[in-house]
């Protein structure tokens, strides 16, 4: 379908040695991010790229790395490559503390690594500490850390056999509590502050078509037992708006002034495998109120990952960019809109299509700009052609 979305082109390409799976930019230094990869050995001696997620029979095995990758914008070059004997699914630094990298593996685990930025000449990722939390077989699916700096090192994962596990990573023990929410595997998560001021609200998204929103209590640090329990009384309910799996979430209530938006709702975007991208209300409750869709949008490829980029408020408007990995399409940016006059809108304002095979790894950040201007520079990825691009997005 046509689109007045601009075309963006890239400023430099890379070739990496695996297919990527995932990808963040460090916080303390933005000049560098570290990218998961996925491969799979089919046992024939032969190696080839498998999509995240997919099952494979007892002869095949799955390996990755962890790639540390300086984004020079005229020649990139990898700082460190480690390889794992694991595929690596999803990645994520901690909020609490942004040295800390959260890794989820093809093998039951949750591995832990830090990154020293005293010097960029020394920059190294270090491994810490392994978690087992499920089965050699299960796929730790994605994490999520807890926002609130209350619950410091506190994080959720989703796991391929439909359950989520959450984890303390500061106790020693690493107490944990595990919840089957899900009847299929899923794939997304976030956490946003629930109406009571106390607790957290954790959205999830599986491959059964379900988002669901359960109420996490936590316990103290120092408490025996979980770290934290999911009331079962406060469920959300789990309605299927979705017509296929819900691959990603993004809360955006906890991003920007909200001063368009009536009753302090919660809002949501979700992305699915059904190729649309939905802005959502999330229930206060599970007896006065449902799931409503404000907005949504086709974006003709299953939308796999979605970033907030940036928002900003007007007089009359909140308004938030918003970064979409969208599969076999490529890359979208996107400008969500909650306006006085016209309510919730998406608009496509960018796209970027080099991209030839599954993009499902993208990232942005902010780079300095003149005028009224904002610029971002974004580093994008494809899976089975192992591609990754630099490109740059002005926004007015």
């Amino acid at each position: 379908m046509a689109s007045d979305a601009c075309v963006i082109n890239s400023l430099t390409t890379y070739v990496l040695e695996k297919p990527p799976s995932c990808i963040e930019f460090l916080p303390l230094d933005n000049d560098f991010c570290v990218i998961g990869t996925y491969y799979l050995d089919t046992g024939d001696g032969q190696e080839c790229p498998r999509e995240p997620g997919q099952e494979t029979n007892a002869a095949q095995s799955r390996s990755g790395s962890l790639i540390l990758f300086n984004v020079n914008k005229t020649k990139p070059f990898v700082v460190q490559s480690l390889h794992t004997s694991y595929a690596v699914l999803d990645l994520h630094f901690s909020s609490n503390k942004p040295n800390v990298l959260a890794v989820a593996t093809s093998i039951g685990t949750i591995c832990l690594f830090t990154v020293d930025v005293a010097s960029q000449q020394d920059l190294k990722l270090k491994e810490v500490s392994i978690i087992d939390i499920a089965r050699p077989s299960i796929l730790v699916l994605s994490l999520v850390w807890c926002p609130s700096k209350y619950e410091d090192g506190r994080l959720a994962a989703s796991l391929s056999d439909g359950s989520i596990v959450i984890l303390d990573c500061d106790d020693m023990q690493h107490s944990r509590y595990q919840e089957q929410c899900h009847t299929l595997e899923v794939w997304s998560m976030a956490f946003l502050p629930a109406f009571d001021g106390r607790s957290q609200i954790l959205l999830s998204g599986g491959d059964d078509s379900v988002i669901r929103a359960n109420l996490v209590n936590w316990r103290p640090h120092d408490s025996s037992g979980s770290c934290g329990i999911i009331d079962k009384n406060l469920i959300l309910p789990n309605q299927k708006i979705h017509s296929a799996g819900v691959t990603a979430i993004l809360p955006l209530t906890a991003t920007a002034a909200t001063a368009a938006t009536d009753s302090g709702l919660q809002i949501t975007v979700t992305g699915s495998y059904d190729e649309y991208i939905r802005v959502l209300t999330v229930p206060k409750s599970s007896s006065t109120s449902r799931w409503s869709v404000l907005a949504e949008k086709r974006l003709y490829g299953g939308v796999w990952r979605l970033k907030l980029i940036r928002s900003w408020s007007s007089q009359c408007s909140d308004n938030f960019s918003v970064l979409a990995s969208c599969m076999h399409v490529g890359v979208r940016i996107l400008t969500i809109t909650n306006s006085k006059d016209d309510g919730w809108t998406i608009k496509e304002s960018a796209k970027f299509e080099e991209h030839k095979s599954m993009n499902y790894a993208s990232d942005a950040r902010s780079e300095p700009s003149g005028g009224n201007t904002q610029d971002c520079l974004v580093v994008s990825t494809s899976f089975y052609d192992r591609k990754l691009c630099i490109w740059k997005y002005t926004s007015c």
